[in-house]
C-alpha cells in the first residue's frame, strides 16, 4: 500500500482525478485513428471532451495528456504531408473533429474561469496560482548534493514543499523584505487554508519569487539541475514504480484476465487497423506519462497514470495476442497489412 497522508491515499481522492481522463483521451485517439466520422460518433466524441475538460478544470496536473493528444494528431498530419503528400488530405480531415475538440478543451481550460469563477478566486494574492514555479524548484533539487548545493538539509524527502518554502523565505531574507507582506491578510481563518501561519502565502507573489530562485539554481548550478531532472528522479520512478506498491491484488488481476479473454474474443473476427500507428502512440503517452513525476518531484501518486497505462497496455497486447490465436484456430485468413501498419 502507498504510505501517503489521509486526504490523498484513497482512490477517490481529488489528486487522482487525472485517471478519468485517460479514458476519454483515448477515445478521441481511438477515434482519430479510425477515420470514419459519423454524427453519432461525433456526439460520443465531444461527450468525452466535455469529461476530460472537466477533469483538467477539476486537477490540472492531467494536462500532459491532452498535449499528448494534441501533439499526436498535429504530428500525424504533417508526417503524412512529408511522406505521403497525396493522402495528406485525408488524414487532415480526419483531424478536423478531434483536433478542433481538443482545441475547445484547451481553450476551455484558459477561458472559462475568467466568466465561471468568483473575481475573489482570480485575485493574484489569493488563489489565482495552480504554482507552477514552486513545483520545478522542487524537481530541481531532487538530489541527494542539495545540502552542499543549496544549503537546505537533505534530510527532508525530495518532494517535500518545504524544499521550495525555505528557499523562498531565505530569498526574501536576502532582498531585506518581510514575510508579512507575502501573507494573506486574512490572518483569522489561515487553519482552513494551510498548516501554519508561516506558509499562508499569497501564491501569485510567492511563486514570482520562486521563479526567481528556479532560474537562477538553472543558470548558476545547471548540471545539478539536470542530474536532479533526468538521473535522479527517473531512477526514482523505477524505484517506486518496481517496489510492489503498484502489483494490484490477486482478485483484481482475476477480474482483468477475464476482461482481456472477452477483449480477445470480442476482436476475434474484427479487422484492428493502424496497429503500429497506435503502438506509437502508445511510447509517446507512456514517455509523457513521467512528466508530472520529473516536473514536480517523484512520489506514487504521480506515477498512477502512467502505472495505469502499463496495465492497460499490456492487457491490450495479450488481447491482440490471442485475437491471433483465435483466428488461427477458426481457420480465417491472416490479418492485412494494415493490421501493422500505418493506415
Amino acid at each position: 500500500m502507498q504510505e501517503l497522508a489521509s486526504d490523498i491515499n484513497t482512490i477517490h481522492g481529488s489528486r487522482y482525478l487525472p485517471l478519468l481522463g485517460i479514458v476519454p483521451v483515448l477515445h478521441l485517439l481511438m477515434f482519430f485513428e479510425r477515420g470514419t466520422i459519423r454524427f453519432l460518433q461525433i456526439v460520443i466524441a465531444a461527450s468525452q471532451a466535455f469529461v476530460l475538460f472537466f477533469v483538467m478544470f477539476s486537477r490540472l496536473s492531467g494536462v500532459w495528456m491532452v498535449a499528448g493528444l494534441a501533439l499526436w494528431i498535429a504530428g500525424r498530419v504533417a508526417v503524412s504531408m512529408i511522406r505521403k503528400p497525396r493522402g495528406a488530405r485525408m488524414m487532415a480531415s480526419r483531424a478536423i473533429v478531434p483536433g478542433t475538440l481538443v482545441s475547445f478543451v484547451l481553450a476551455a481550460l484558459i477561458v472559462f474561469p475568467k466568466f465561471a469563477l468568483d473575481p475573489q478566486y482570480l485575485k493574484q494574492d489569493e488563489t489565482e496560482y495552480r504554482t507552477f514555479w514552486h513545483h520545478l524548484l522542487v524537481a530541481a533539487n531532487f538530489n541527494p548534493a542539495r545540502q552542499e548545493v543549496v544549503g537546505v538539509s537533505s534530510d527532508l524527502q525530495g518532494v517535500d514543499d518545504m524544499i521550495a518554502y525555505l528557499l523562498f523565505e531565505r530569498e526574501i531574507a536576502s532582498r531585506g523584505e518581510d514575510l508579512s507582506q507575502y501573507l494573506i491578510d486574512d490572518e483569522t481563518n489561515w487553519p482552513q487554508r494551510t498548516t501554519h501561519r508561516r506558509f499562508d502565502y499569497k501564491w501569485g507573489l510567492y511563486d514570482g519569487v520562486v521563479k526567481d530562485v528556479f532560474l537562477r539554481l538553472v543558470a548558476e548550478h545547471p548540471v545539478y539541475v539536470l542530474q536532479s531532472v533526468f538521473f535522479y528522479e527517473p531512477l526514482a520512478i523505477v524505484t517506486q514504480f518496481f517496489s510492489g506498491q503498484f502489483v494490484p491484488p490477486a482478485g483484481a488481476l482475476v477480474v482483468v484476465a477475464v476482461a482481456t479473454a472477452i477483449c480477445a474474443f470480442a476482436l476475434g473476427g474484427a479487422d484492428v487497423a493502424g496497429s503500429a500507428a497506435l503502438a506509437w502512440a502508445a511510447l509517446m503517452f507512456f514517455a509523457m506519462s513521467f512528466l508530472p513525476g520529473l516536473a514536480s518531484g517523484v512520489m506514487p501518486l504521480r506515477l498512477v497514470e502512467f502505472a495505469f497505462l502499463v496495465y492497460a497496455g499490456s492487457s491490450l497486447l495479450v488481447a491482440l495476442f490471442l485475437r491471433r490465436v483465435i483466428r488461427a484456430a477458426v481457420g480465417q485468413p491472416k490479418a492485412s497489412n494494415l493490421d501493422m501498419g500505418w493506415r
